[in-house]
C-alpha cells in the first residue's frame, strides 16, 4: 500500500486545525470571502440599483449560510437586510436601491459602504452615487412675496423641508414668481423668522438639535418607524407640531397638527408603513410650531423644518402589491361622561384598494368603556370610525384601548367621568406654570414662567 504522500501529511492537520480555531471563534461554516457591486456607480437622480455578488470561502451547509447585510448610509443605499446562500452554493446576488432624492440640491457625489457579514467575518464594497441635476425652481406661493424662505412653508409651501430658498417677486404685478435653492440647513434645520411687509428673512437655525430624527432609518416594510422631534428649549404653551411623509404607503402619526406638551423637549411620533414589493424611499418631514411673544405686543408663530429619510425593504417572499397595515388607534372623544357615546379612529398605513384589513378590537375594562370586537377598513379608504359605548361611573375611570392586527398593535386611552365631576384648578391650587389633570380627564395648562424664572413642582420660583 502506498503511503501518503508529504504535503497530504501537512495539509490534512492544517485543515483539522483551521477548522478547530474557527470553531473555537464561533465560526460554524464558511465565512465571506468577497463583496462586489455591479454597477459599482449609480447615475445621481436615477433612483438606479446595483446587484451585489457576496461569495464564501466554501460551500453553505444544509440550509444554507445567512448573510446579514447593512449600510453605512441606508438614505442613500439600502437593501434588504440578509441574504441566504442556498445549500451547496458558494455565492448569493442581491439588490442594493439608490433613493432618487438624497440631498438633491447638494451638488455632490455621495457612496455608501455595505457590509456582508457571515460566520464571524464582514467584507464591504462601495457603491457611489454621482452628483445629480439640481432640481428646478418652485413655484412662489403669494404674489410680491420675496426673500429667504424655508421649504414647507408659506410662500415656499412646496419646498422641501430643511432647505433654505430664495424666492422672487413675479415678474408683474399680479404675477407669481420662483424660488431658487439658497441652502441646505443640514445642522439644526431651517428656521422662520418675522417678514416685513413682503420680505421674507428666514434662515438655517443657528443652534441645535436638528428637529426630526427616525430610528431605525431602515426597516423592513410593514413594520414601523419610532420619530423624535426635538426642540431647542422647552415648548411654551401653545406650541404644536405636524409631520408627513412623501410615500402613499407610509404615515406619520399623530396626523394632523398635533399639541406639543408645555415645557417638553422631545416628542415622540411614528410612521407605520405598508408591506411594499420593493425597496422604497420616503422623506419624512416636520414643521415644529412655536409661539414667540412680540415686543409691541401679539404673537409671532415661528417655525423649525426639516426632513429625515426612512428605507423600507420588502419582506422575503415580496407581495404582488402593497398590502397596508395597522398604522394607528386614536381616541377622538375624550375624556367622556360616563352613559354616553364617544369614538375611536382606526388608521392603516395607507388608502386600502380593495378593502380591509380585519382589525381586532378590545377595552381592558368593558364594563366601562366597550368597543366592537373587529372593524374592516372600507375599500378606498384608510381609516375607519368605531363608537366606543361608556357606563356611568362613581370615579374618574381611564380605559384602555387596543387595536390588533397580526403583530402589530396600537393602544390609546379614553377617560370616564363621574356626570357631576368638578374639575380642579390651577388658582385653587396655587399653581402657575406646567400643566396639571383636572380631576375630570382633562390636562389644564397653569401658565409658562418668565425669562428668568423656572417651573419648580407647577411654580415659578427665581433662578
Amino acid at each position: 500500500m502506498e503511503k501518503p504522500r508529504g504535503w497530504i501529511l501537512w495539509v490534512i492537520p492544517c485543515i483539522v486545525l483551521g477548522y478547530a480555531f474557527s470553531v473555537a471563534l464561533g465560526q460554524t461554516g464558511p465565512t465571506v470571502a468577497s463583496l462586489v457591486f455591479s454597477p459599482s456607480t449609480i447615475a445621481g437622480g436615477t433612483g438606479g440599483t446595483s446587484t451585489g455578488t457576496v461569495t464564501l470561502n466554501g460551500l453553505a451547509p444544509a440550509g444554507g449560510t445567512l448573510v446579514a447585510l447593512s449600510s453605512s448610509n441606508p438614505g442613500l443605499a439600502a437593501s434588504r437586510p440578509t441574504v441566504l446562500v442556498g445549500e451547496g452554493t458558494g455565492s448569493a446576488t442581491f439588490t442594493v436601491a439608490t433613493n432618487v432624492r438624497y440631498r438633491r440640491y447638494s451638488g455632490l457625489s455621495f457612496s455608501a459602504t455595505i457590509s456582508a457579514s457571515a460566520n464571524g467575518s464582514t467584507q464591504t464594497a462601495t457603491l457611489t452615487v454621482t452628483v445629480q441635476p439640481m432640481p428646478a425652481d418652485i413655484r412662489n406661493d403669494s404674489t410680491q412675496r420675496h426673500g429667504t424662505v424655508c421649504g414647507g412653508s408659506f410662500p415656499a409651501s412646496s419646498g422641501e423641508q430643511g432647505i433654505l430658498y430664495t424666492c422672487f417677486d413675479g415678474p408683474n404685478p399680479g404675477t407669481v414668481g420662483t424660488c431658487t435653492f439658497n441652502a441646505e440647513c443640514l445642522a439644526a434645520g431651517c428656521q422662520t423668522e418675522m417678514s416685513r411687509n413682503f420680505a421674507f428673512n428666514d434662515a438655517c437655525a443657528s443652534s441645535g438639535p436638528y428637529p426630526i430624527a427616525l430610528s431605525p432609518g431602515l426597516i423592513e416594510s410593514g413594520s414601523a418607524s419610532q420619530g423624535t422631534l426635538s426642540l431647542a428649549s422647552p415648548a411654551p404653551s401653545g406650541s404644536d407640531a405636524l409631520v408627513g411623509s412623501s410615500n402613499s404607503q407610509a404615515t406619520a402619526f399623530p396626523t394632523g397638527f398635533f399639541p406639543i406638551p408645555t415645557g417638553a423637549t422631545a416628542v415622540p411620533f411614528h410612521v407605520a408603513t405598508s408591506i411594499l414589493p420593493s425597496i422604497e424611499f420616503s422623506a419624512v418631514g416636520t414643521s415644529i410650531e412655536i409661539p414667540v411673544p412680540i415686543k409691541k405686543g401679539g404673537i409671532f408663530l415661528s417655525h423649525r423644518l426639516g426632513l429625515a429619510w426612512l428605507a423600507m425593504t420588502p419582506p422575503e417572499p415580496p407581495p404582488a402589491q402593497p398590502v397596508q397595515t395597522l398604522g394607528q388607534l386614536s381616541v377622538d372623544g375624550d375624556p367622556v361622561t360616563g352613559g354616553n357615546n364617544s369614538i375611536a379612529s382606526v388608521w392603516l398605513s395607507a388608502v386600502s384598494a380593495s378593502g380591509g384589513p380585519t382589525i381586532a378590537l378590545s377595552s381592558d375594562n368593558p364594563e366601562v368603556a366597550s368597543v366592537p370586537p373587529s372593524v374592516t377598513i372600507s375599500a378606498g379608504s384608510n381609516v375607519e370610525i368605531v363608537t366606543i359605548t361608556t357606563a356611568p361611573v362613581a370615579t374618574t375611570t381611564t380605559v384602555t384601548l387596543t387595536a390588533t392586527e397580526g403583530s402589530r398593535s396600537y393602544s390609546d386611552t379614553i377617560t370616564v367621568v363621574p356626570e357631576n365631576c368638578v374639575p380642579t384648578t390651577c388658582a385653587g391650587q396655587g399653581f402657575n406654570c406646567a400643566s396639571i389633570s383636572d380631576g375630570c380627564g382633562l390636562t389644564v395648562d397653569c401658565g409658562t414662567c418668565g425669562r428668568h424664572e423656572m417651573c419648580v413642582n407647577n411654580v415659578c420660583t427665581r433662578k
